[in-house]
């Protein structure tokens, strides 16, 4: 065959016939759009005494949403109830209830990477998740991450003790530890981002063993 008379093949696009998958973004205090994809969340849990049942949780975005819940709990050990329950600042909910409003809050983001400084508040959030047999809540993708070098929250949270204040100084602490989602990328020395003043609401940690 003459080269003239050769089929001219014309080479196909990448992912030709494949829309692109569109992703959740959000708007940063920068004005940025960013995609909701493994967003940054620390959480912080209480619970009766060690090991003990969960009473409150908290979850605070690196973009500065949060969420938190508290169960019922009718027999707090003598710790808890001294330390725990008198700073909840908020009525107690159903799981049913929880788990709906967490799933919501959840799914805003396409994926999320958790932070805690401490095991027992993934294994609470993991085991709150579960609602019965092969079903849970939450994005299809989850990461978890356990830090040893947070501070103290007994130290620097706004209410010691509090679930959603303890999750917000873990979450100023880990920002100010890391470069901000508004900081120039140039910038060797990123500012924390400036936060809202905390809300009244929460729990924290169980007693030292």
């Amino acid at each position: 065959m003459a080269l003239a008379d050769r089929p001219i093949r014309h080479a196909r696009p990448p992912n030709c016939g494949t829309a692109p998958a569109i992703r959740p973004t959000r708007d940063t205090q920068a004005g940025k759009k960013l995609e909701d994809v493994n967003v940054k969340l620390w959480i912080d849990t209480e619970f009766n005494e060690y090991r003990g049942a969960l009473i409150s949780m908290a979850l605070v975005a690196e973009d500065g949403r949060e969420w938190y819940g508290v169960r019922y709990c009718d027999d707090p050990g003598w710790w808890v109830g001294e330390h725990v329950i008198p700073h909840l600042g908020k009525k107690p909910q159903r799981d049913s209830e929880l788990r709906a409003s967490l799933d919501e809050f959840l799914r805003s983001f396409a994926s999320v990477h958790i932070v805690s400084d401490w095991p027992g508040d993934i294994a609470h959030f993991c085991s709150f998740l579960e609602y019965r047999p092969g079903d849970r809540i939450g994005p299809d993708r989850m990461t978890f991450e356990v830090r040893r070098d947070l501070p103290d929250t007994a130290t620097t949270s706004a209410v010691p003790h509090n679930a959603l204040e303890d999750a917000r100084a873990l979450a100023n602490a880990g920002q100010i530890a890391e470069p901000c989602i508004e900081d120039d990328p140039h910038n060797h020395h990123p500012q924390p981002t400036n936060r809202k003043p905390p809300c009244a609401t929460s729990s924290s940690n169980a007693p030292p063993s």
